[in-house]
């Protein structure tokens, strides 16, 4: 192999490692009573769901807590049992928040700070940048959540049996990337060598 080929192969790893990015999915599943626009909802199953990448996680403390959390953003998916699934427009970002004496990971409202969380242990230690899950939280609550979304207004007023997964994704530039790879070396692998007399 000559000296064109490890300057692609080098060229390649580069560019690959600059495309780099890691896709994570935050879900929120559980019971929940509430409304959709003026039409009220009892213990029906939901979920809601808001994708990040583990590279714009932040962290701050203010001295009480040691918070993780994604960047806002719209676009965050709902679910509930015979209201089907929307889109929701309000600002959302998902946060764990190590306290003392029990810590949570929580889809909040970027703008009222309301929110649907699970309290458990497992969070006293988690960041958002792994897969993790499904956690059943022992203890959960909801706090001023009311979003805008495809299906109308969404408040919820209570929540039980919440489970929490994060789940990492795979970029999609990846494959194109391995995919010139292997063509490059089939390719290589099949080019007639030159024979010595």
């Amino acid at each position: 192999m000559g000296f064109r080929y490890y300057q692609f192969l080098i060229g390649l790893l580069a560019t690959a490692s600059l495309s780099y990015a890691n896709p994570i999915l935050f879900t929120f599943q559980g019971i929940g009573s509430g409304s959709v626009g003026a039409v009220g909802f009892t213990n029906a199953s939901f979920t809601l769901t808001q994708s990040s990448d583990t590279s714009l996680i932040t962290s701050f403390s203010n001295g009480f807590a040691l918070t993780y959390e994604t960047p806002p953003a719209s676009g965050a998916s709902i679910a509930i049992a015979g209201f089907g699934s929307g889109i929701l427009s309000t600002v959302t970002d998902v946060a764990d928040v190590q306290q003392s004496p029990s810590s949570f990971v929580a889809l909040a409202i970027a703008s009222t700070g309301g929110d649907v969380a699970g309290r458990g242990t497992t969070f006293d230690t988690y960041n958002l940048e792994s897969a993790v899950g499904p956690i059943i939280t022992p203890s959960q609550f909801v706090s001023n959540f009311t979003v805008a979304s495809t299906l109308g207004g969404v408040s919820f007023t209570s929540i039980s049996n919440l489970t929490f997964t994060a789940t990492t994704v795979p970029e999609p530039s990846t494959f194109p990337l391995l995919g010139a790879g292997l063509l490059l070396e089939l390719a290589l692998s099949r080019r007639p060598r030159s024979r010595c007399h």
